[in-house]
């Protein structure tokens, strides 16, 4: 089911807090249809088992006839570039000394500093990629694929979803799932698509969904990578998951629901609130707090803290719109793309704005990266990065687009595929080339999540 090609490596730094990176992140995934606004990721507009190009991270002008980025590149080397692949990236991931990339080709890792290839987790044969998901505190990657299995006759056809575990350091296997998804025999319905909206342990709480017109038709699941098994599943559009709770929002464009918490396990009920819910986005999602927003009669929208032990609603904050597209930033503060361009930081523990862009002085970034407190986008003459506690400019420069950042470098989309740009102020010595670099030692990296801000200095 799996194959790993694997490379040699020169040491090993404990894991850390990740930077994700979603080419779906983009401004333009806010912007479509439908009536589950968490679903607006550019991938899940389309039926296809391989992620179209809309799916992958703006394009960006770059200053150079060779694509690498030139000019004001900030802290970054462009001098010790080096190509990571020329195919289109679409999911990133860093820990303290590795660069892990989702392309057409499956997951591969990446020794930093040196950007060396250590492994790939290839897709089974006809299966094309189209997520991943990385949990820190264990270390465990999952690479997920699919493929389009015909009907016959008057039997439907479904799409088979295939979800690789691996151990992110070393590449070895972590279990393995399949599962189907039939397709609707509604008139028009698209093919069946999902994607990881949490982890359990071992137990991948997974998101899946058939668009009819301009409605997404949801079905939450739970599959166990240890036996293969699909633990349950039930109608109802899955938002998130800890180790402890799954959030399932279970209302309809026609039909008011609530939103459920599950044991991750089982499918289990532990708590139901909300009543009276059509549709919601998730904010953010801390051990112990979520943060919906949820369309609710009469078309009000709100803004709404759930206490993820007991499913007690705490106090609504009033809201315009349910099309919000969220990633958590550091455990007490989220960065929210909204409709019309609108960008926010949103603090966990007393759900409410931190900042928003664009204002009358400053512009708004289509928003590439989220990652140890900071949000990395683009604007028209080159790259940004802000605090996402306060959304106060940190650096910038010209050319290529954020794909993933740690204390050795970054990566950008250029026109000629994803380039890796070493930070010789921090992560590598400035008199040694890449290929001469060595890992660091455990403790000896500058990333990590920032401490809130005095506004959000408590956990959520």
């Amino acid at each position: 089911m799996r194959t790993t090609l694997r490379r040699g490596r020169t040491g090993t730094a404990p894991l850390v807090a990740v930077a994700l990176s979603l080419a779906t992140l983009a401004l333009a995934a806010c912007s479509g249809g439908g009536t589950s606004p968490s679903d607006q990721e550019s991938s899940s507009e389309s039926s296809s088992t391989e992620p179209t190009p809309s799916e992958s991270p703006t394009d960006s002008a770059t200053d150079s006839a060779t694509g690498t980025p030139s000019g004001d590149t900030g802290r970054f080397d462009p001098s010790l570039s080096v190509t990571v692949t020329r195919n289109p990236v679409f999911r990133t991931f860093t820990t303290a000394d590795q660069l892990l990339t989702m392309d057409r080709d499956g997951v591969t890792s990446h020794a930093l500093p040196d950007v060396r290839e250590e492994y790939v987790i290839v897709p089974p044969p006809g299966y094309a990629p189209i997520d991943a998901a990385f949990d820190a505190d264990s270390g465990l990657g999952v690479l997920m694929t699919s493929r389009v299995v015909g009907g016959s006759g008057t039997t439907a056809g479904r799409t088979s979803f295939d979800l690789t575990g691996f151990a992110v350091d070393s590449g070895d296997p972590e279990g393995h799932a399949r599962v189907s998804v039939r397709e609707s025999t509604l008139t028009g319905a698209s093919a069946p698509v999902a994607r990881i909206r949490g982890m359990a342990g071992r137990v991948m709480v997974l998101d899946s969904w058939v668009t009819v017109g301009t409605t997404k038709i949801h079905t939450a699941l739970g599959v166990d990578l240890r036996s293969g098994e699909v633990l349950w599943r039930r109608p109802g559009q899955a938002l998130a998951s800890t180790g402890r709770v799954a959030l399932v929002s279970t209302g309809t464009p026609g039909t008011a629901g609530a939103v459920l918490g599950l044991a991750p396990a089982t499918g289990e009920v532990r708590w139901s609130t909300l009543d009276g819910t059509f549709a919601a986005a998730l904010v953010g999602i801390t051990d112990r707090r979520a943060i919906v927003v949820r369309l609710g009669g009469f078309a009000s929208t709100t803004i709404v803290p759930i206490d993820l032990r007991t499913g007690a609603a705490g106090k609504a904050k009033q809201g315009t719109t349910v099309e919000w597209n969220c990633r958590m930033s550091t455990p007490t503060v989220a960065v929210c793309l909204l409709p019309q361009g609108v960008v926010v930081g949103w603090g966990m523990v007393h759900n409410r704005q931190l900042w928003a862009l664009p204002t009358q002085a400053r512009y708004a970034p289509t928003v590439t990266l989220v990652a140890r407190g900071e949000l990395w986008g683009t604007l028209q003459d080159g790259w940004v990065s802000l605090d996402s506690r306060t959304g106060e400019d940190l650096a910038s420069g010209k050319g290529g687009t954020p794909l993933a950042v740690n204390a050795y470098g970054a990566l950008f989309r250029t026109d000629i595929g994803a380039v890796w740009l070493p930070d010789p102020t921090q992560g590598l010595p400035a008199a040694a080339a890449p290929s001469d670099s060595t890992s660091p030692s455990a403790g000896s990296t500058s990333e990590g999540s920032p401490s809130p801000s005095a506004d959000e200095s408590s956990a959520g």
